[in-house]
């Protein structure tokens, strides 16, 4: 008799205690029969006595690896139990049965060693006090390769993944401090798993303001840390981009922005996949250069003049 699968849910925390209740709170009406909470704590030591007492198994690790949220996540699946593995942002909360729901329909079609996937419709939240009432019950769509942005995701938009993908794809590159995810998927993508989507509301994103010392990873890097970033990400998976022409666009257009943002000179930024871009693709970067350019310029003048 083949055993039931398993389920580990990993949330990485770095010193928002009370936001990381409520997203276990959430966490827990919505999860399966054979699941458990990996709480990775990247930030000042706290108890687990501090953690909400639940039926759930949860247990608490200081993160013993790389620093940042993806070394945290790195860490939690390195002691996860699941055959699949869960993500959930400490500041974000989960609708009720959503991942109940996906262990009992896509779930139980699929090898727990597939290569394999998957994220959410997503809403956005400002008000702390805001419970998720709405239960999930839609379907799972795959998404037909190859693969445009489409089938990359936020790892808060309810992602998950088999444990065997994972570990296939080596995690999460911890040398990223934003658009980490953004590369594991394409990585994930490139090793030939299956992406699938549901596009009802799973997950809800905290939209709200953060005191000083809970900022957002994001809001924090410059445009020139963003341009490296994402020329980090184009260049080292320059060869599958070059298979993947939308992809590889959308990247460029990214990379042209906050090039346009950041570099005080006019330089046109360059790339390892460029040469794999059409005539027309590179025009339109050019001319989506000059425009971004431009309203920096436009943006850096309204703040002198104020």
């Amino acid at each position: 008799m083949v055993p039931p699968a398993t389920y580990s849910l990993v949330i990485p925390t770095c010193n928002r205690l009370a936001f990381l209740i409520e997203a276990i709170q959430s966490a827990v009406k919505s999860a399966p029969a054979g699941m458990e909470i990996i709480v990775v704590n990247d930030g000042d030591p706290f108890d687990a006595t501090q953690l909400p007492q639940i039926a759930t198994p949860i247990t608490l690790h200081q993160n013993a690896g790389d620093a940042g949220a993806s070394g945290a996540r790195n860490y939690g699946v390195a002691q996860a139990k699941g055959d699949w593995i869960f993500f959930l942002d400490d500041d974000d909360l989960i609708a009720p049965g959503y991942w109940a729901h996906l262990a009992a329909t896509l779930l139980t079609t699929l090898d727990k060693d597939a290569l394999a996937y998957g994220f959410c419709a997503t809403a956005d939240f400002r008000d702390r006090g805001f419970q998720p009432s709405q239960s999930v019950a839609g379907t799972w769509q795959s998404l037909v390769a190859p693969c445009d942005a489409k089938a990359l995701s936020g790892l808060g938009k309810g992602f998950w993944v088999s444990r065997t993908a994972y570990q296939t794809v080596g995690g999460l590159d911890t040398a990223l401090r934003v658009n980490e995810d953004t590369e594991f998927c394409i990585n994930l993508l490139k090793h030939g798993a299956q992406a699938y989507e549901l596009d009802q509301v799973g997950a809800y994103i905290f939209d709200g303001a953060y005191s000083a010392n809970q900022g957002s990873v994001t809001a924090s890097q410059s445009a020139d840390n963003r341009r490296q970033y994402m020329a980090r990400i184009i260049d080292k998976h320059a060869d599958y981009l070059a298979q993947n022409q939308s992809l590889s666009l959308w990247l460029h257009k990214r990379l042209y922005k906050f090039a346009a943002r950041s570099q005080p000179d006019k330089r046109l930024p360059t790339s390892a996949a460029q040469a794999s871009l059409t005539f027309i693709d590179k025009l339109t970067l050019k001319a989506s250069f000059i425009g971004h350019r431009l309203l920096a310029a436009r943006r850096q003048k309204t703040k002198r003049t104020r």
